[in-house]
């Protein structure tokens, strides 16, 4: 039973019950937050120190209590905290965005944006339309901040294992973090590239809700997954965003594949690049309908036993089916502060590490190609893992944002005075094949811009 839990379902659960946030705490109420960040992560993350020494960090701790001479608002101390968590090196570990923020109404930032990690360059990835900047122009400042310093300065604060996957996390949250960091809503001053040609404008912001459209398709909420058919080339596009609703991917993976055979689908496309994970369980599931020996995502996994863990199972995990009361009962009766492997304590001895195939006259035995990036995360990177180490096809794309060698399985809680939610990871995986030194992530056997990794794929196809 090596799996990652419901990640989503987890952190909508908690967001729920959190209570009201006030936007302004005392200085001796954020310091009081930040140790008890630090007391939280110590007591829950079976390794916080993997990356960065104690003594390292309580320097940071300190450092970051000094600056602090007055009262504060919660987006000031997110941005501290934020900080802090990044300094650990583990992209499960982060700090959710204070939730009052969503209920401001304020004009945010009227476009999505890409970055150039490598080049430190800020590029408009889909602008509202009623504004006339191109869709591509690099964007030069935002009221009169470098897109340098705006980009080095996000990167700092934001949770994970490579620079690659904290672009990511920018990329979602940029009009939050240009508030919180920089204090930017309503109107922006911008100076952007075209063809060349330097333009400067002041431009309006959007709701937050008009934003959270701008990366549906025809004003259409992408869907978790969803399958396309090519038939002039006997191709399959799966695009599988979301490890999300266990009941729900059964009946679309059956149905795709019965497509797939009906259709003589020759090649088939698994689209992850916009996937950050979930649930691993859908993973598995896949996995029937095109693995070729029994197999296994994961090789071990250790867990760490904490109050809040305990918490976490009683009050959620029981009641939505995760566990049964046999797994709680094990699980309570084990002392907090506990490192175990979950498989021989808290699952059947006798219980085989491979998950076998079953009979399955849907199997595919085409041709399949899987295409990442480093937004490619969580359980979406063990799937990627596993597909590469069973040699289930070709990887296209870049390096995954989650690493072979991986924490996760977070454990939620908020901080006392600010009510400011963070995650921390209570597992450590090893995917399957990883060892100790398996501190990357899945490399492409065709390496490309994951942008182009769909069109590179499709030349492939037809060249063939």
């Amino acid at each position: 039973m090596r799996h990652r839990t419901l990640y989503l379902i987890i952190a909508i659960f908690f967001t729920n019950i959190c209570f009201s946030q006030n936007e302004i705490i005392s200085k001796n109420e954020a310091i009081q937050d930040i140790d008890t960040l630090q007391k939280y992560i110590e007591e829950i993350h079976p390794n916080a120190y993997a990356y960065v020494s104690k003594e390292e960090m309580n320097e940071r701790y300190n450092s970051i209590k000094k600056s602090i001479s007055d009262s504060l608002t919660i987006y000031e101390l997110y941005n501290y905290l934020s900080f802090i968590a990044a300094e650990y090196g583990d992209g499960h570990l982060s700090i959710l965005f204070p939730k009052a923020w969503y209920k401001k109404f304020i004009k945010i930032f009227p476009a999505t944006i890409n970055i150039d990690i490598n080049n430190k360059k800020l590029f408009i990835q889909k602008v509202d339309s009623g504004l006339n900047i191109p869709n591509g122009a690099e964007i030069i400042e935002i009221n009169g901040i470098s897109a340098k310093n705006i980009i080095d300065t996000m990167l700092i604060c934001q949770s994970g294992e490579s620079n690659a996957f904290r672009a990511e996390r920018v990329k979602w949250l940029f009009p939050q973090l240009l508030y919180s960091i920089y204090k930017m809503y309503g109107n922006f001053k911008i100076i952007y590239k075209n063809r060349g040609n330097l333009t400067e404008d002041t431009i309006q912001g959007i709701s937050y809700r008009k934003y959270r459209n701008l990366g549906n398709e025809n004003g259409k909420q992408k869907k978790d997954y969803s399958a396309k058919f090519l038939f002039d080339i006997k191709t399959c596009i799966i695009d599988f965003r979301e490890f999300f609703e266990l009941n729900k991917f059964h009946v679309f993976i059956d149905t795709t594949f019965s497509q797939i055979k009906d259709k003589g689908i020759k090649y088939l496309v698994i689209d992850l690049r916009n996937n950050s994970g979930g649930d691993s369980r859908l993973g598995d599931e896949f996995f029937q309908y095109i693995a070729k020996e029994p197999f296994s995502q994961y090789g071990k996994t250790i867990m760490k036993v904490s109050r809040h863990l305990k918490i976490l199972w009683k009050d959620y995990f029981l009641s939505q089916g995760y566990i049964d009361s046999t797994m709680l009962d094990k699980v309570l009766s084990i002392p907090n502060g506990s490192i175990i492997d979950p498989d021989e304590k808290l699952y059947s001895e006798e219980e085989d590490s491979l998950i076998f195939l079953r009979e399955n006259l849907l199997r595919y035995t085409g041709t399949i190609f899987l295409l990442t990036s480093p937004a490619t995360f969580s359980s979406a990177a063990d799937f990627a893992w596993c597909f590469k180490h069973y040699n289930m096809g070709k990887v296209v794309g870049e390096e995954t944002g989650g690493w072979g060698l991986c924490y996760g399985d977070n454990v939620y809680a908020e901080l006392p005075n600010s009510r400011i939610a963070i995650n921390v990871s209570c597992k450590l995986f090893y995917d399957i094949g990883a060892t100790e030194k398996s501190t990357h992530g899945v490399i492409p056997d065709y390496s490309v811009k994951s942008e182009k990794a769909l069109d590179y794929t499709l030349k492939l196809i037809e060249n063939e």
